[in-house]
């Protein structure tokens, strides 16, 4: 079994990996570090990287009013095309104040 290592996000820091949360499998978790970092701001990456994309479905619709569709997430996609989520990581900092 493999054991993931999640490493806290520092102040001002975002961060999405593949971990281990208390109580829940294996996962991709988001971290936040404070400092102006947070909940929200996390779940911005959540939605972008998990949740189902909408797209607009002109097959089923006229070109003025087309049908919506969902397709798959960013994960989903990537997984589909023979990606190992377990290696995702992805750390973002904000800005320095001048």
């Amino acid at each position: 079994m493999k054991r993931f290592r999640t490493v806290p996000a520092k102040r001002g820091q975002l961060k999405v990996q593949w971990g281990k949360s208390d109580g829940f499998g294996p996962a991709l978790l988001y971290l936040w570090g404070g400092g102006g970092a947070d909940k929200c701001d996390a779940r911005i990456l959540s939605d972008a990287i998990e949740r189902p994309q909408i797209e607009r479905d002109y097959d089923k619709g006229t070109i003025m009013n087309p049908a919506i569709k969902e397709v798959p997430s960013l994960a989903a996609e990537l997984e589909a095309r023979g990606y190992d989520l377990t290696t995702l990581k992805i750390t973002i900092e904000q800005k320095a104040t001048p």
